[in-house]
């Protein structure tokens, strides 16, 4: 179950952003394992409201396709409102998506994937918890 905005008290360091909760619960249980700090959102507007109730990741794994508000939404909104504009921005999808233009992102990475894809592009972005490397 994802964590509400108001449960979270210290840093977040990855947002997963995605429709799938299983799929979601996949990744978080991954990068929890390796140390990361987790939270998820079923939808650009769940993640937006994580981001405007204070929560400041240093990684966006962010879906493109999605219900309610899609990734070019969500990223539209995260720009004008210039919530969490230092986290590295990392677009999951299943679709062949030209998004370099629309979004700018850090990475893009084309489901499906394995978790120890993700972990190493996380530690790409923010290091590994415990190494002495991580950004904080």
């Amino acid at each position: 179950m994802p964590k509400e905005a108001k449960d979270v008290l210290d840093p977040c360091h990855i947002m997963v952003v995605d429709d799938d909760p299983d799929f979601a619960d996949v990744l978080k249980m991954a990068l929890e394992e390796e140390g990361y700090e987790v939270v998820t959102a079923v939808s650009g507007q769940a993640a937006l409201d994580l981001l405007r109730g204070g929560l400041s990741p240093e990684v966006i794994l962010l879906d493109i396709r999605m219900p309610v508000m899609d990734g070019f939404e969500f990223e539209a909104e995260r720009e004008k409102e210039a919530l969490a504009m230092h986290a590295a921005l990392l677009i999951i999808s299943s679709e062949p998506i030209n998004v370099s233009a629309r979004l700018g992102p850090d990475a893009v990475i084309r489901k499906p994937f394995g978790a120890k894809q993700i972990v190493a592009l996380a530690r790409s972005f923010i290091g590994k918890p415990g190494d002495g490397s991580f950004i904080n």
